[in-house]
């Protein structure tokens, strides 16, 4: 394959590190890697988990009308182990076809009662036992909305005043019945072939706007994702009339936004790859455009040069469909059956994500059975592919470095106080791969070492494994050791490190309040840039400047049923090169809401680092309060000492980081 100009500058920055224990070089052992685990590298994007997972509806349904099938919800039993924050299913209201929203808004019912969501709410049920947040596509014209004299079709355009009072009433359900949910306001509109859409390109616009309104009036904690285009490119280039106007659709969308007071949380997009798995291939047309990192930096041009007129910083970017090796719809280069298997390119995937600081979320674009990349094949057996989301949701987040100056072999690493863990991959097409990985210095006494394997005949078997092969079993783990490895095309080992406890950090779910909503920061777009996130279930959060000195990002999470809690406990851990200075921040901020809206706040923040960074989250002012974090690394915050007093049991909690130095990282724990 083509050495893709992302993974070059990886190795740059690798091989710029002039530490001779972690070369790697070509023996007669083959490569030879050396993974000292107490060498975190800040440098790099960590091994964050952005992957989530969508299937469409009607795979999940039963044999009967309005029934769920309840193998298919079998597997999501262990989803966790891949790491998604959420699960991404189309409602299709109005939908003759069986699908979990065809009930809700039926029968002259507008959406609010318990009996049109009884289907939707088994899915959304079982998501939540399983540690995942359902992500509605709220595509479709209810019968509801349907507008009189048309016959019912979801790709209708609805009556908008019946529509919105649809849209209001299904916000305020899941409100009510505290369902943490994000809501995308359509699936593909501008589809060629009216596959989900009837109407003209102004009116879908005016009914994702007059949806997404509704949502936040029902829910002023509402998130909601828009519009989940299938053709980014034309979407931001090509014009059109609207209202009279020549303009483009971005245009029209985020200017009708604006004017709706209804910004989305997020603008979603979808991508295919070409089958041959290069990423920057040009599969579509002449001049690269069909590529995903020049429809990524056209999209990062149009957020530019829109938020010179509004405010789109806390803007997220999900491609909610994202697969990197499709069946190509138009470059005639398909190999059927085939595109689940090619490991290499998954992991060079994540990789190329994760280096995208302003990408939020992707979805895999398909968990059950379909002819080109289900995780899981028909009999739910399960793919290749399934396995390498598997071991890299595994796979810690703290980043380990690890020098790689080979073009045919792929190493990923990272280690925490529970668990350490190495990929090790082929890239190469047509050859076997020997690599010896020597690791040391292990962060913990480990309990045992287990090597799992994917190797493409182990597939044929068809089994319905969620867990790998397991090639081998160290019991007594030394702090150093050694493994040589042989690795088939389309291959990949993975070696695990583990305490007793046999879990990672993330693994840890915390209890800590009810989750109303995440927001992101985004002070520039572009890749290696400063980042922050946080995940569901653990409530880990990690910021970084990668490669940057100067620049800021920040990640908060919106919690309800604080008051219940007397205080909270907060404590961090750094690594790489920290620049502490006068316009440096790092830390973590507690903002207090009220009826009238966010009131007051409180920085906690590292010695050093206590500018009072301002960042779109909570008041939106310089925090009132001011605290540092202890020597132990430790903060406990008293809640009731620092509310007002008509606090209605709301906090937002960010994680801001700002000029901290290149290669500095930051990981934040709270209890």
């Amino acid at each position: 394959m083509k050495n893709t100009r992302w993974i070059s500058l990886a190795l740059a920055c690798f091989m710029s590190v002039s530490t001779i224990s972690f070369l790697s070089a070509c023996t007669d052992k083959g490569t030879v890697f050396s993974v000292d685990f107490s060498q975190k590298d800040g440098s790099l994007p960590q091994n964050l988990k952005k992957i989530d997972m969508f299937n469409p509806t009607w795979t999940f349904m039963g044999d009967a009308d309005g029934t769920l099938d309840p193998s298919a919800l079998d597997t999501l039993k262990g989803i966790q182990q891949l790491k998604p924050d959420h699960f991404r299913i189309d409602m299709m209201f109005g939908n003759e076809q069986n699908g979990i929203g065809k009930p809700i808004g039926r029968n002259g019912q507008s959406g609010l009662s318990d009996g049109e969501w009884s289907l939707a709410r088994e899915f959304i049920d079982c998501c939540r036992e399983n540690g995942v947040t359902p992500y509605l596509v709220m595509v479709g014209t209810p019968s509801y909305a349907t507008k009189d004299g048309d016959d019912v079709d979801f790709r209708n355009v609805p009556d908008l005043d019946r529509y919105y009072e649809f849209c209001y009433n299904a916000a305020d359900y899941l409100k009510r019945n505290d369902i943490y949910a994000v809501l995308e306001t359509w699936n593909e509109p501008d589809l060629e072939g009216n596959t989900y859409w009837l109407g003209s390109a102004q009116e879908w616009i005016d009914t994702v706007v007059t949806g997404a309104g509704a949502y936040y009036d029902a829910n002023i904690f509402s998130t909601v994702i828009s519009p989940g285009i299938a053709r980014p490119l034309q979407f931001i280039q090509e014009k059109e009339i609207f209202n009279g106007k020549e303009m483009t659709g971005w245009d029209y969308f985020w200017e009708s936004s604006a004017e709706n007071d209804s910004l989305p949380d997020g603008f979603s997009w979808h991508f295919y790859g070409p089958s041959d798995g290069d990423l920057e291939g040009d599969y579509i047309n002449e001049g690269g455009t069909g590529n995903f990192n020049y429809q990524l930096n056209e999209l990062r041009g149009a957020f530019n040069k829109t938020s010179q007129t509004m405010d789109l910083r806390k803007v997220q970017m999900h491609l909610t469909e994202f697969h990197p090796v499709s069946n190509d719809f138009f470059g005639g280069k398909s190999q059927m059956n085939d595109t689940y298997e090619q490991v290499w390119a998954f992991y060079d995937s994540i990789l190329r994500i994760n280096e995208a600081s302003d990408v939020t979320r992707v979805s895999w674009p398909m968990w059950l059975s379909t002819d080109q990349f289900g995780l899981f094949e028909e009999y739910l057996a399960v793919n290749p592919v399934y396995h390498v989301l598997w071991t890299y949701g595994r796979l810690p987040v703290d980043r380990i470095h690890v020098v790689n100056d080979s073009e045919k072999v792929g190493i990923l690493s990272g280690a925490d106080s529970q668990r350490a863990g190495i990929i090790v991959y082929n890239r190469s097409l047509n050859e076997r791969q020997q690599v010896t990985i020597n690791w040391s210095s292990l962060p913990f006494e480990a309990d045992e070492c287990t090597i799992y394997r994917i190797d493409p005949e182990y597939y044929t078997q068809r089994l319905p494994e969620k867990m790998p092969e397991i090639y081998k079993t160290i019991n007594r783990v030394k702090e150093r050791g050694s493994e040589t490895l042989d690795i088939a095309v389309k291959g990949a080992y993975y070696i695990e490190f583990n305490t007793s406890a046999k879990m990672s950090e993330l693994d840890k779910s915390i209890n800590i309040g009810k989750l109303l909503k995440k927001e992101y920061y985004y002070a520039d777009r572009g890749d290696n840039l400063p980042y922050a996130d946080i995940f569901n279930q653990s409530m880990n959060a990690y910021v970084g400047m990668a490669g940057e000195e100067e620049g800021e990002a920040g990640i908060a999470v919106i919690l309800g049923e604080m008051n219940k809690n007397p205080s909270l406990t907060f404590r961090y851990e750094t690594w790489g090169e920290l620049a502490a200075g006068e316009s440096s921040s790092l830390g973590v901020r507690v903002d207090f809401h009220t009826a009238e809206g966010f009131s007051n706040a409180v920085y906690i923040s590292l010695e050093g680092f206590e500018y009072n960074m301002l960042a779109p989250f909570g008041t939106g002012r310089a925090a009132e309060q001011s605290l540092l974090f202890d020597d132990s690394n430790k903060c406990t915050l008293d809640l009731k000492q620092y509310a007002p007093k008509n606090w209605d049991g709301v906090v937002e909690i960010s994680y801001l980081i700002r000029n901290a130095g290149a290669g500095s990282a930051a990981k934040f724990f709270v209890e």
